[in-house]
């Protein structure tokens, strides 16, 4: 074999190589992430300055979880926030834990509401 033969297949395999390689780091680093969903299943209006929602979040039946849900108008616009809500571990093997919590909303009366954020607090 030539010089250019030998070094066309060396760099074939390094790149091979580091292919490999980052497949198998960002695997490694995307399964210590705790995951964490949240959605608002029911909203009931109360009345113009509150509603109650209900709030699913699907994660690791050990891990806690914190999520903000926002209350919205007809048009769209925010009209009141919750912040903190908890979600603790559940027994058994359950990943989906559900919670209803009051929504305040000082600036109008809301018809739908939406978890803005969610994360993982606390893994087991």
């Amino acid at each position: 074999m030539d010089v250019a033969k030998i070094l066309v297949v060396s760099i074939g395999v390094l790149l091979t190589a580091a292919i490999v390689g980052i497949i198998i780091w960002s695997s490694r680093s995307d399964s210590g992430r705790a995951d964490v969903r949240g959605r608002v299943s029911f909203v009931d209006v109360v009345d113009e300055r509150r509603i109650i929602a209900t709030v699913e979040v699907e994660k690791a039946p050990l891990a806690s979880a914190e999520c903000d849900v926002s209350a919205f108008n007809a048009k769209g616009s925010s009209v009141g926030r919750l912040t903190s809500v908890v979600f603790g571990p559940q027994l058994g093997n359950q990943r989906l834990a559900r919670l209803s919590v009051e929504v305040l909303t000082p600036l109008g009366r809301a018809s739908s509401a939406q978890v803005a954020t969610c994360r993982i607090t606390r893994t087991r």
